[in-house]
């Protein structure tokens, strides 16, 4: 047979890449295959696939260079690669890494999970390691191959090196090794078991080894339980030696943790440990209850498994034993070779396609220029958590530069804790509408000192006082309540002043940025994937429905958004009254805060309202009408600052859009094409007319617009723009001369936190010779009073015997 030549391209390190990859490569080598390993944003792996027969892709989130892999591959079969279930996206937020996170940690695992469902989506196949991940891929249309962990012949030698250079010991020892902090609440799971049997044998302990929380239950055993920190794989084995029983309880009934591998059982045998587990789908495949290990789902079966396991030495060296002979024999490099060799070939059979020739060198210069901030993290904060404007300013911003697996952080300054001394961790500082305080005055200038970009970001006019009079909202407001106003916006333009440049969402807003000699950048509002998703079987269901008749109902949609909308609706007002009098068949339908005017009392019964709806909901509200309006006043320099969300939100389901001809609409619609534009009373009137009377127009423009959003407006579109305006003032940068204490603020922050580090180390040092004398204290004290005890004991023995002899000598 030909020799076969794999590229693995992996997404996620540690652990995992050793089992699914290192271990691939290894078995291909075994078989005289050539096989090698890149990272995900390695450039020279594009040189790589131009010479292989095909691509393993391990477990990366969709990115740009994703995309260029994709091209490179040119019709070379690219296999999807997990050992766990990350590629169905109605199941991220149970995956317990997800679930028993908060904040970075949560949103950064919540957006690599979700950023895989499309990777696996887009292969044409998928190896798994368990035949629960198959069921799981194939239920997904996917063709899926099952390719069980096996261990490396790296592993069998340590664990060999630890077990015989094991030590008999008095106490016997359960070990739990968690490896990563996602398996708290497995543990919690067995609680009420491993309580009742450490109390039962006082002499059992419980190691906990790796990232694992005590669940309060065994707290109540806590002075039997003992902890091991998490080790180097290589130094593991020593660790998981000090065990005679290992434990493996997960949560069978959730659907991420059943498709678990049996990892942990390859690991204990290679030791000759004994293990008792949970019945997830790999491990009852793997252990024969009673003969390799044991199977327990219930506190009673652990109980019972786990006593039996205690009471009986020669059964756990007896069933160490049989683990060991059975790994050795399944789960070696030398026996799962084959097997591999095998899976591959027939992929490659069912799969491949022509080769196309692609430009490789071209494609490697792009995957280097997409590298450029890619050792850069981004802390963003919004001080506009209200609405949606946070979502549109920082958390879609999130979206799009994991498109260049660049790490970001979203800290919404009113809602989550913000420590400065966390913040000033990353490279680049964005402050979304946040006002000056004197926090943030430290925060700005702490940053600047340690030569971080900070920058401003806003998509509405809300830094020049002197214009408050053009904003509508405010106009009836209570004067106390209006100078509340004037002065938070006197603080955003305090805060800008200060930042490094300004990230706007429109060129007029741009232009009202460089007004104060600051250098601004237009990065225009996108959709979210989760907008994407949750519009799109709206669209689809539109899109199938058959072209009304002309004199069908049809509904006009208003979406204000918030109460500031209400002048912007006069712009359109008297087009809308003529049609809701010409046309008995329309009806207007608003949905948000707006004040009619009386003008609209003979219609009133055409008028329907509603309240505002969160975001993932506003989609089904847009695609139920017919087409939408955007009317805003052209004079208003604050609306021709706004940018261009109607039209996305209203393209995203097939909705064409009415709009004034502000600079954002302008960008965005094409009139007669995507969308109309109307200024005058007469052009309103004539667009809402010629929308009314013809459903091939509203199809017609629905649909481009539809296309439109999808080509500019997403995620993936919209990254490109940020990512190039990142790049620009990064490179453009020039240090602020600080304050004079700016560089004293940061040495003393760290001198802080460095003597607050030794003073934890002090105070744990402290406390463990503590521990320990008063354990030592405690064992001698139970000594004296033991020797007492027996002392009195005997003396009141003796008394007792001299006492009987007494009465027996007077009886005789």
């Amino acid at each position: 047979m030909t020799q076969l030549n794999v590229v693995f391209w992996s997404g996620c390190g540690g652990e995992t890449q050793r089992y699914r990859c290192d271990h691939a490569i290894a078995l291909l080598q075994q078989r005289g295959h050539t096989a090698s390993l890149f990272w995900q944003t390695d450039p020279a792996v594009i040189a790589a696939i131009a010479e292989a027969d095909l691509v393993i892709i391990h477990r990366p989130q969709q990115s740009h260079f994703w995309q260029l892999v994709r091209q490179a591959a040119a019709g070379r079969p690219l296999v999807y690669e997990t050992d766990d279930l990350l590629f169905d996206p109605s199941l991220v937020d149970a995956m317990p890494i997800v679930a028993q996170n908060q904040g970075f940690e949560r949103q950064r695992w919540r957006a690599y999970a979700l950023g895989n469902a499309p990777v696996f989506e887009q292969c044409v196949a998928a190896t798994v390691s368990t035949s629960a991940l198959a069921e799981a891929a194939t239920a997904l249309h996917k063709s899926v191959w099952v390719q069980r962990n096996v261990i490396g012949d790296d592993w069998l030698a340590w664990c060999e090196q630890a077990y015989r250079a094991r030590t008999t010991h008095d106490q016997l020892t359960i070990g739990y090794f968690s490896g990563t902090f996602s398996h708290n609440a497995d543990l919690a799971l067995i609680a009420p078991a491993l309580v009742t049997v450490l109390q039962q044998y006082p002499q059992v302990r419980l190691l906990l080894g790796g990232h694992i929380d005590l669940p309060d239950l065994l707290k109540l055993v806590a002075d039997q339980v003992e902890y091991a920190p998490f080790v180097p794989l290589a130094e593991l084995p020593n660790i998981m030696a000090q065990a005679d029983i290992v434990i493996a309880p997960l949560d069978h009934e959730n659907q991420f943790t059943r498709c678990r591998s049996e990892l942990k059982y390859l690991e204990a045998a290679a030791l000759r440990l004994p293990m008792v587990a949970t019945p997830i789908p790999a491990f009852a495949e793997a252990i024969e209850h009673g003969q390799n290990g044991f199977l327990a789902q219930t506190v009673e079966q652990w109980q019972t498994n786990l006593i039996q396991l205690i009471q009986d030495p020669a059964l756990r060296e007896q069933i160490g034993q049989a683990a060991y002979a059975h790994v050795c024999a399944k789960y070696t490099i030398a026996a799962a070779a084959a097997g591999y060799e095998t899976s591959l070939r027939e992929i490659l059979s069912q799969f491949q396609e022509p080769i196309g020739q692609p430009d490789y060198a071209q494609l490697t210069t792009q995957f280097e220029a997409e590298l450029e901030l890619i050792d850069q993290q981004v802390h963003m904060l919004t001080g506009c958590d209200v609405g949606n404007a946070g979502n549109y300013r920082c958390r879609h911003r999130q979206e799009q530069l994991h498109w260049y697996t660049i790490q970001s952080e979203v800290t919404s300054l009113y809602v989550d804790p913000m420590e400065i001394a966390k913040a000033l961790r990353y490279d680049l500082l964005i402050l979304h509408r946040v006002a000056h305080d004197p926090m943030i005055e430290e925060l700005i200038y702490s940053h600047q000192a340690l030569q971080h970009p900070v920058i401003f970001d806003t998509d509405d006019l809300v830094f020049r006082p002197d214009l408050l009079s053009y904003v509508d909202a405010i106009k009836d407001w209570p004067a106390e309540d209006v100078a509340l106003y004037r002065d938070g916006v006197e603080r955003y333009r305090r805060t800008m002043l200060m930042c490094d440049a300004v990230i706007v969402s429109t060129e007029p807003l741009a232009e009202q940025v460089r007004i104060f000699g600051l250098p601004a950048y237009v990065v225009r509002n996108a959709l979210s994937q989760q907008q994407i998703d949750h519009a799109q079987p709206f669209a689809t269901h539109r899109r199938a429905q058959p072209l009304p008749a002309a004199t069908d109902p049809v509904i006009i949609g208003y979406f204000s958004g918030t109460a500031t909308h209400n002048s912007d609706f006069l712009q359109a007002e008297a087009a809308i009254l003529h049609i809701l009098q010409q046309y008995s068949h329309v009806r207007l339908r608003i949905v948000g805060p707006l004040e009619l005017s009386s003008a609209f009392d003979s219609v009133l019964d055409r008028i329907e309202r509603r309240g505002l709806v969160p975001l993932p909901e506003l989609a089904g509200e847009i695609a139920a009408v017919d087409f939408a309006l955007a009317p805003l006043e052209l004079d208003n320099p604050f609306c021709q600052s706004k940018s261009e969300v109607k039209y996305m939100e209203a393209g995203l389901v097939g909705v064409p859009l009415v709009a004034s001809p502000i600079e954002a609409f302008q960008v965005a619609i094409t009139h007669g094409v995507n969308g109309m534009l109307a200024t005058s009373q007469q052009e309103w009137v004539t667009a809402l007319t010629a929308l009314v009377t013809s459903p091939e127009l509203r199809r017609q423009l629905g649909e481009a617009a539809l296309a439109d959003v999808h080509a500019r407006y997403t995620p993936q579109a919209r990254s490109r723009e940020l990512f190039h305006v990142l790049q620009t003032i990064r490179a453009q940068y020039q240090p602020r001369p600080t304050r004079g204490s700016a560089n004293n603020v940061i040495i003393d922050q760290l001198n802080a936190a460095n003597s607050d580090i030794q003073r934890l180390k002090d105070e744990i040092q402290a406390l463990t010779t503590l521990y320990n004398q008063t354990k030592d204290y405690a064992q001698g004290l139970e000594q004296h009073i033991q020797r007492v005890a027996n002392g009195r004991v005997m003396r009141l023995s003796n008394r007792l015997n001299q006492l009987f002899q007494r009465v027996l000598a007077r009886k005789g």
